[in-house]
C-alpha cells in the first residue's frame, strides 16, 4: 500500500510563489504613492 506524501509539491510551491508576487507587485505601487503623500505632507 502506497503511504501518502505530507508536504507540499512543487508546482504547489510555484504556485504560491507566483500568487505572492503578484500580490506584492499590486501593493508596491500603494505604497510608494503613500510614501510620497507622507514626505509632501512633512514637507509643509
Amino acid at each position: 500500500m502506497r503511504t501518502l506524501a505530507s508536504g507540499f509539491s512543487l508546482i504547489e510551491l510555484l504556485i504560491m510563489i507566483a500568487v505572492i508576487a503578484l500580490l506584492s507587485g499590486m501593493s508596491r505601487p500603494a505604497y510608494l504613492a503613500y510614501l510620497d503623500r507622507s514626505a509632501f505632507s512633512a514637507c509643509q
